[in-house]
């Protein structure tokens, strides 16, 4: 889940860092692929977002449908639960 702003805000530090690839991953993630590895300070500090765990044998982040308010097949509030 995220807001508007925050996809202004990766919009804009991937332009300002020329970040070759932006992708919705299938773990519900926002990778920015090709970052200059001398960048990555700087677009932390800029994004003012925590950063994300490598991938390994940890837990995985929850995943959910879009639920009743935005699928007609929905049955419940997937996402409030999916959040909980």
């Amino acid at each position: 889940v995220t807001t508007a702003a925050d996809l202004k805000k990766i919009a804009e530090v991937a332009e300002k860092y020329q970040v070759p690839l932006v992708k919705l991953t299938g773990g519900q993630r926002i990778g920015l692929f090709g970052v200059k590895k001398e960048d990555l300070p700087n677009i932390w500090e800029d994004l003012d977002m925590p950063s994300g765990y490598a991938y390994g044998k940890t837990l995985r982040t929850v995943k959910t449908c879009v639920g009743a308010q935005f699928c007609r097949y929905g049955t419940q509030d997937s996402m409030a639960l999916g959040i909980e």
